[in-house]
């Protein structure tokens, strides 16, 4: 048996909750970050470069650039999020 495990949902809906309660997102933003967290729930892990490829390009053919544009802080943010969730070790 493997003792490879996936973040739990509830620790990666945690960790984009306060972003998603403190900035006003479009419903189609919302739904990339949905899909985030289901990746990385299904997954367990998420590139950066993930964020611009099939699923993440179905809103906007840009991507994570696309479907925040103009919003480079969002952007850096999310990514940020990314970055902190691939460091964590699961046990």
């Amino acid at each position: 048996m493997s003792n490879c495990k996936f973040l739990d949902r509830e620790a990666v809906v945690k960790e984009f909750s306060q972003f998603l309660q403190d900035n006003q997102l479009s419903s189609n933003q919302i739904q990339f970050i949905n899909q985030m967290i289901e990746f990385y729930t299904l997954k367990g892990h998420l590139e950066i470069a993930n964020l611009y490829e099939p699923p993440f390009d179905f809103i906007d053919q840009e991507g994570i650039d696309g479907v925040f544009r103009d919003q480079s802080n969002v952007v850096d943010l999310l990514i940020g999020k990314v970055k902190k969730l691939n460091e964590i070790k699961v046990g």
